[in-house]
């Protein structure tokens, strides 16, 4: 519980808790803030402004709850980012916003608007072939998710460059050009390596190799990516998910004088113009030596979509 001796003097109070980001302001009033609901103070009655008071009088247990309940429901099929459901949340958080009396504080009245690129990926257009000495093995396209290629490419008889985890370190020492990688990424490690992860696949993206193909222990989906307009044009190295029995068998048993090359095409992928919004709105104050201060909230209004909208 925060005693009395912990009143705030706030020139802007957050009100609506559900917003991607919202500024509001209120006058001298002072704030307490109690953990015990049941405790029992003395607190000096403060007269709010007009407008403070509508604002405090609209957060409602009822109207939470129906709130909620419009941002939860199936109409807006779990707001994946983009999908027309995310818009629909946003065009009623606005309107919240406008029916609170808040000050629109976006570029397009209360919204903040990126333009970006949805890309999705293909499924692939063929199968893929691996070499290993004398012996061909051809593998089915479905057993690959591909789940990132900037442009369409042919890959053909590439030599193939096998590491047991990503790890950069292990990169460091080898010519990746032009060479597909096969990290062996068990799923239990997955989380522990993420940062390793993440610094090997900027290196490969610096050496120019040919393919990057991740052997998994189940079927993966290929999600969709949000691109800058600047960065879709920007080459990226073909990144695939592969399951299959063989391949395991390739990652475990491999001789290392046995030379490997691979055969694989990969499909152009699908990218969308889109337009992001984040919803602003400024409830403004009237203590003049803080009126270059704000207290500021930022949620999210998006969520993980359906089968229909989000990750295929």
């Amino acid at each position: 519980m925060l005693s009395s001796d912990c009143l705030l003097s706030w020139t802007r109070v957050i009100l609506l808790g559900y917003i991607i980001l919202l500024s509001c302001i209120a006058s001298t009033t002072r704030l307490i803030l109690l953990a015990n609901q049941t405790a029992r103070h003395a607190v000096r009655t403060v007269a709010l402004r007009a407008d403070v008071n509508h604002a405090l009088n609209s957060i409602m247990p009822a109207n939470l709850k129906g709130d909620l309940s419009f941002l939860a429901s199936d109409t807006l099929q779990d707001r994946f980012t983009p999908s027309p459901g995310l818009d629909a949340a946003a065009e009623f958080t606005a309107s919240q916003f406008r029916a609170a009396g808040l000050e629109p504080a976006g570029n397009e009245a209360y919204f903040q608007t990126v333009h970006m690129v949805n890309r999705r990926m293909r499924d692939a257009d063929g199968d893929l072939k691996i070499q290993l000495g004398t012996e061909t093995k051809v593998i089915s396209g479905k057993a690959f998710a591909v789940v990132a290629a900037s442009e369409a490419s042919i890959i053909t008889a590439a030599p193939v460059l096998i590491v047991c985890r990503k790890d950069p370190e292990l990169l460091k020492k080898l010519d990746l050009m032009p060479q597909p990688t096969l990290p062996k990424l068990p799923r239990q490690e997955a989380i522990a390596v993420y940062v390793k992860a993440r610094a090997f696949d900027r290196l490969v993206q610096s050496a120019a190799a040919a393919l990057e193909l991740t052997v998994t222990e189940g079927p993966e989906r290929a999600p969709s990516q949000l691109v800058t307009e600047e960065n879709v044009s920007r080459h990226r190295v073909p990144a695939i998910f592969g399951n299959d029995k063989y391949l395991w068998h390739l990652t475990e048993a491999r001789n290392g004088n046995e030379k490997i090359t691979l055969w694989f095409q990969i499909p152009a992928p699908q990218d969308k113009n889109v337009v992001l919004k984040n919803v602003v709105g400024i409830l403004r104050g009237s203590e003049p030596e803080l009126k270059d201060t704000c207290v500021m909230l930022t949620a999210h209004y998006d969520h993980i979509g359906t089968t229909e909208t989000g990750p295929r």
